[in-house]
Formats: C-alpha cells, structure tokens, sequence
C-alpha cells in the first residue's frame, strides 16, 4: 500500500493503559466481527476500551434505519455516555470487524476517573474527539457524494488500524453510511476503477493510499 500523505500511525493506547492502572477490576474482551456491543435504550453495565478493530456507532431513526455517527478503533471507548451519568446507551454500537480489548464495569469507571485526575483528561479530550468526529461526519453526510464519503471512510478506517486491510461487508458498509448496498458497490467500483483500491468477499485492500486520499473529500482531517 503506498502511504498516504500526512497519514500517522495509530496512537499509542494511553487510555486502555490508564484504565488498566485505574480500575483493577477491568478484563480483556474479544468480539466478533458483526457483534453487537451496545444497543440504543439499553443499560449501560459495562463499558469497553478497544485495542484493536473497528466499531461502528450507530444513530437509530423512529422508523428502524441507522447510519453512523462514529467511527471508533483503538484506544476509543464505548459506552462512554456512563462516565457521564447516564444509565442507558444512547446509540448502537457494532464491531465490524474483530474487536479486542478491556471490559470495566461502568460503576468501575465512574469510580477510577474520580480517582485519577490522569483519567479524567484522558476521558474528557476522548468525549472532545468523538463529537468532533460526529459533526464532521454530519456535514459530510449532508454534503458530499457516496463515493467521496467511502473514500473518506477508507482512509479513516486504515488510520485507525495501522495499514491493514478493510475487513468488512459490503451489507456493513451499506449500514454505516446510511445508502443502499447497491450504492456501496457503485461506489466500489469507481474506486477500484481509478486503481485506489481492490476488493474481495468480505476485504478491501487499498492500492494506493495517496490516490483515495485525492478521491475523498477531505473530512477526515
């Protein structure tokens, strides 16, 4: 794959380690790719630091649709809403690929960050970064093509697991950007067209970084 221009690696995970130090009832979780971590309206028993895969979280309309309002890999938290108080997740969160990482009770958690200053600013520049993250992807929805928005997924998906490759449905891909399948293959296929990516059953592979970086529309930054 060749690199992307200004692309970094994905940061180290501080927050995993200070929940480690913190909260010494936390444990290891794995989940499988399609697994469903939190949904919308449920408690909040448990909250989870990824160490590695992608989850999508996902909004749910009045009529049953969902899109994506964040996408989140290593070193993120789920269920971060707990830390905050509430009792209830306000949103679906789903693995799209593999998923491993640390489990902590929510009770647990409220208890380490009020012990650990360390922990709280790690929390609160998280919770920063993810409504950051969810109003760029607002405008983008609004704003740009199917095309320009899955090259701009892409890049942020292979930002956020270091280079590898995109393992995941086009059925998921569907759901995270809120279009029809059939649109996702379209798109696809204009991608694969101007040599940015190659794609398998269930597998993207991204050819030339630079090049889908050119393609995307630049929300990601």
């Amino acid at each position: 794959m060749t690199a992307a221009r200004g692309e970094t690696s994905p940061p180290a995970n501080r927050l995993l380690n200070l929940l480690k130090a913190a909260a010494s009832e936390a444990q290891p979780f794995e989940a499988a790719a399609g697994a469903t971590l939190k949904v919308a309206g449920e408690r909040i028993a448990s909250v989870f630091v990824i160490e590695s895969g992608l989850v999508a979280m996902l909004a749910r309309t009045a009529d049953g649709e969902r899109a994506e309002t964040a996408l989140l890999g290593r070193d993120a938290l789920i269920g971060q809403a707990a830390w905050l108080g509430a009792k209830t997740a306000r949103l679906d969160a789903i693995a799209l690929t593999k998923v491993r990482g640390l489990s902590v009770k929510a009770a647990d958690l409220r208890s380490a960050a009020e012990a650990s200053p360390q922990l709280r600013v790690a929390l609160t520049a998280h919770l920063l970064k993810r409504l950051e993250d969810t109003e760029r992807i607002c405008a983008c929805a609004a704003l740009h093509s199917v095309e320009r928005r899955l090259a701009n997924w892409l890049m942020r998906a292979v930002a956020l697991t270091g280079g590898l490759p995109v393992e995941v449905t086009h059925e998921r891909l569907a759901i995270v950007l809120g279009v029809r399948r059939a649109s996702v293959t379209v798109a696809l296929h204009m991608l694969e067209g101007e040599r940015a990516v190659s794609c398998r059953r269930g597998r993207i592979d991204i050819r030339n970084a630079s090049r889908l970086e050119a393609l995307a529309c630049g929300c990601r930054r």
